[in-house]
């Protein structure tokens, strides 16, 4: 699914779709991966870490499965670089 095509679904207010990944915000998935928002916010302006997509307000919308993969994969780059 194109990022253009889950903008759309979301500015729509198309809701859920059948196996697509379910978006939250960015408390909602530091909450969920146990960072404080502030790393997350961090890490996006470093270039470390991409959400998933931007709501037309700006704000970041964040698959959380796929965020826990980048999160291991970084601290694997972290601990390499060590």
């Amino acid at each position: 699914m194109t990022r253009a095509l889950i903008r759309w679904i979301h500015a729509t207010g198309a809701g859920y779709v059948p196996g697509m990944a379910e978006y939250v915000s960015t408390t909602q998935a530091a909450k969920a991966v146990g960072v404080s928002v502030r790393s997350l916010q961090r890490w996006v302006a470093d270039g470390q870490l991409e959400p998933d997509f931007l709501t037309p307000g700006g704000h970041a919308r964040w698959d959380v499965e796929r965020l826990r993969r980048e999160l291991v994969e970084l601290s694997k780059r972290r601990s390499r670089d060590r």
